[in-house]
């Protein structure tokens, strides 16, 4: 555990500045103007009534009196911070992270914090046992999450067996809570006309052509750039972009079916394992290579 929070002087402080960034622009974006009875009555609708986390914040709220838009920042700083401090992601990446999160708390769209850090934990521990059973939890905070888990669990670390198994459990799980505990509850889209439905292939484009043109240029331009950008970096950068390119679509064939493509809280998990992933790989490739290079110098010896 030790070791998994060390860090030295210049990077605490590195650390230090980016939990204030994580909480300044989260505590920012959620004081400013939002409608929090909107929000928990849109949560009291399918998907998000299945999305346990968020029904565990209403709760909250209900049996301690203090505003749920306190929970949610708090949960958010907390499991946004921890994944930063795990991650620990060097000069560029760094502020790359910090952007994405920056952008999404402009949205105002951050109340499913312990997503990123599970994801990150699925990554950093890809290569043990019992590590897919974190993907139970991570169904229950939200869904794209747990096949983000799965996906990265059966295509890059070729475990397709614990996925597949691991992911047939969380999915059972989840339809029993969805459908037997819970029971059916309506979408947000069937019960408010005009609002986003389940299926959202064609009125996405039905919204971009009808809306006003600095809601393009003030935030659908800017997520897409934000994304193309981060794509790009990878292809440059990046040894294993092949690997992260997969990830990239197998991510997008849900959001472009199921949500709203350019709100970027969709996008930002995938990052997050990629950005994981490539930690990881790189301290394997070093770990191999010094044990090829102590094994060199027995052998010379």
């Amino acid at each position: 555990m030790r070791q998994l929070f060390k860090v030295d002087r210049d990077e605490l402080l590195e650390s230090l500045a980016a939990i204030a960034i994580i909480a300044f622009t989260s505590i920012d974006s959620y004081i400013m103007g939002l409608d929090w009875e909107a929000i928990k009555n849109y949560w009291s609708y399918s998907p998000n009534a299945y999305r346990l986390f968020e029904q565990f914040l209403i709760w909250l709220e209900t049996v301690t009196s203090i505003s749920i838009k306190w929970y949610v920042i708090l949960s958010w700083v907390i499991c946004i911070s921890i994944t930063y401090l795990i991650l620990k992601p060097k000069h560029f990446e760094s502020v790359l992270f910090l952007l994405w999160v920056i952008w999404i708390a402009e949205w105002g769209n951050i109340s499913n914090g312990p997503m990123y850090l599970i994801l990150a934990l699925i990554v950093k521990y890809a290569d043990r046992k019992e590590t897919p059973l974190l993907l139970i939890p991570l169904v229950f905070v939200k869904e794209v999450g747990a096949f983000i888990g799965i996906i990265y669990l059966f295509f890059i670390e070729q475990r397709k067996e614990d996925a597949v198994i691991w992911g047939v459990i969380a999915a059972t799980m989840y339809t029993a809570v969805r459908f037997i505990i819970i029971g059916p509850i309506p979408a947000y889209g069937d019960v408010y006309p005009g609002s986003a439905p389940s299926i959202t292939i064609f009125f996405v484009w039905e919204k971009l052509t009808t809306v006003s043109t600095s809601f393009i240029l003030l935030r659908v331009i800017p997520s897409i750039g934000l994304l193309t950008y981060t794509i790009s970096y990878g292809y440059f950068k990046s040894k294993h972009f092949k690997q992260e390119l997969l990830l990239w679509i197998l991510t997008a064939i849900p959001i472009f079916i199921f949500a709203l493509f350019y709100e970027p809280q969709l996008w930002f998990p995938t990052l997050v394992v990629i950005l994981f992933m490539r930690t990881r790989k790189e301290k394997i490739e070093t770990d191999q290579s010094n044990e090829g290079k102590r094994e060199s110098r027995h052998e010379s010896g």
